[in-house]
């Protein structure tokens, strides 16, 4: 029998968590997102349940979730972070990709995020509105992805003993 669960949304870093199933409507993401505000209501992420786990098991175990797709800022300009399995090359079993329009040049990290307390600065590819970061999330509900047409510059590896490895430019301000 399937699990009746399989992902997990927090907003503002677990401040509110509720779990989805396989079905859901853009507007599950859409709605969230667009009340994102930069100060009280900042961040939004979604967190595939591992195969054969609840949240509840997770929970009592204290595992953490090693991939997501999370959003933070407000709903006109926010900016999306990917964490997936991969990163072998440095030693790696996740990477933290922030996620982009496609660009060609090198582009300055100039554009700032609000996050409750602190900014993020990414660059001006690396900007989204609600409506957009919705079929963003939507797609990866649905499919573990996001799709192709958008770059991720990586920022931050993770190794199986917890311990992380710059991969970028990462500027956060507290």
């Amino acid at each position: 029998m399937a699990a009746a669960f399989t992902h997990v949304v927090k907003s503002n870093g677990g401040e509110l968590v509720s779990q989805i199933g396989r079905t859901v409507t853009r507007e599950r993401f859409a709605a969230p997102l667009r009340r994102r505000d930069g100060q009280v209501r900042w961040g939004f992420g979604l967190f595939p349940l591992p195969p054969d786990r609840t949240y509840d098991d997770m929970l009592a175990s204290g595992e953490e979730f090693t991939e997501y797709l999370q959003a933070g800022g407000s709903a006109d300009a926010l900016t999306i972070e990917l964490r997936k399995a991969g990163g072998a090359e440095v030693g790696c079993e996740w990477v933290r990709y922030v996620v982009g329009h496609p660009h060609i040049e090198s582009l300055p990290l100039d554009t700032e995020i609000t996050l409750g307390t602190s900014t993020l600065y990414v660059n001006a590819a690396e900007v989204f509105d609600a409506e957009e970061a919705a079929d963003i999330f939507l797609s990866y509900h649905q499919s573990g992805a996001i799709p192709e047409t958008y770059s991720l510059r990586p920022v931050e590896g993770y190794r199986r003993d917890g311990s992380r490895v710059d991969l970028g430019d990462n500027r956060r301000v507290q």
